[in-house]
């Protein structure tokens, strides 16, 4: 397994053992496909306003 599967791997783990009932992370779409792999699916969308 890649080092980037197990480091998720282990945090999604470690939120499951802790009591969480679900994972949320934020990515580009660069890096859905990545997530895909680890099991995440997209959900709804994201808005975001910066001010600069």
């Amino acid at each position: 397994m890649q080092l980037g599967k197990k480091v998720v791997g282990f945090l999604v783990d470690h939120a499951r053992l802790t009591g969480c009932y679900k994972v949320i992370l934020d990515c580009s779409e660069d890096n859905r496909a990545f997530y895909e792999k680890c099991g995440f699916k997209k959900k709804e969308i994201q808005m975001v306003k910066y001010f600069i």
